[in-house]
């Protein structure tokens, strides 16, 4: 009831059952070795188990999964793809994820925009020395980066995210984007001063379909 839904949600369902059947392995395994007093009923047999014991299983379950299922929430396969922009004539490549919670587009076109570091800017156009602080302030490094580099084309774009109001984010335009080769539906490319991955496992984030 709580995943609904939705597309690929028996996975989801899938794993709960899983760590259901794991929390209730530990539990029986736990009275086996504490020797529990136990009753039979109808066949069935019961174990007295006090609350604090279920709050130790229930962290020791939690620790497991963490331990083991992250292993197999690493993004991988088909999820990240081979992201290589073109910019005043320097080329650039860097691994992109497909996230379906990426719904950023241009206002004025309704194109997708892709997402990424300010480190990846920074590659880009080495000759300005960008920094994270000035992504910070995007309207300030709208007019600088005007001043310095008039030819490029250089974009506010808005964007709302959980947790924050919304603000915005500089953007520019390469001449060139694919993803694993292929052209790619977005114009442009808004960077964004925060991490967008916890790990480093990617640099961007593409709009598509997700494959978890």
């Amino acid at each position: 009831l709580c995943f609904g839904w939705r597309s690929r949600a028996w996975k989801r369902w899938l794993w709960f059952f899983c760590v259901c059947c794991g929390f209730a392995g530990l539990a029986l395994a736990l009275c086996g070795l504490l020797r529990l007093p136990a009753f039979s009923r109808d066949g069935r047999v019961y174990y007295r188990l006090s609350g604090g014991l279920l709050v130790l299983l229930a962290g020791l379950t939690y620790g497991l999964c963490r331990l083991l299922l992250d292993r197999f929430a690493l993004h991988r396969g088909r999820e990240l793809v081979c992201l290589e922009l073109e910019l005043a004539g320097r080329r650039l490549r860097c691994t992109a994820l497909r996230d379906t919670g990426n719904t950023l587009t241009d206002p004025l076109t309704g194109e997708p925009v892709l997402v990424a570091r300010w480190q990846v800017a920074a590659r880009l156009l080495p000759e300005l020395g960008l920094t994270r602080a000035q992504f910070e302030d995007p309207g300030a490094l709208l007019v600088r980066l005007g001043t310095a580099r008039p030819e490029l084309r250089v974009r506010l774009i808005p964007f709302r995210a959980v947790g924050t109001a919304g603000g915005l984010l500089a953007a520019l335009q390469p001449e060139r984007i694919t993803e694993d080769g292929k052209p790619s539906p977005a114009r442009l490319v808004a960077f964004s001063p925060t991490e967008l991955s916890d790990g480093g496992g990617f640099e961007a984030l593409v709009q598509g379909r997700g494959y978890l």
